[in-house]
């Protein structure tokens, strides 16, 4: 149960720092999110970005790309 909450609490902090990122113009209007990139930008592995993107999306943060 504590893997899980440790992968949990890593998901809202990639969400909290990708968001504040977004919102300060670190990351401009337009700028791809590839999951292995933010993974490596963030020091992170891909599940918790993933969570974290999916959130942002339903924020209106960021939109999925085709």
């Amino acid at each position: 149960m504590q893997s899980g909450v440790r992968r949990w609490a890593v998901a809202v902090d990639v969400y909290a720092r990708i968001r504040d990122d977004i919102v300060s113009g670190a990351l401009g209007p337009g700028a791809p999110l590839v999951e292995v990139v933010t993974a490596q930008r963030y020091g992170v592995s891909r599940t918790p970005v993933r969570e974290a993107l999916r959130r942002l999306e339903q924020d209106g943060l960021v939109e999925r790309g085709d």
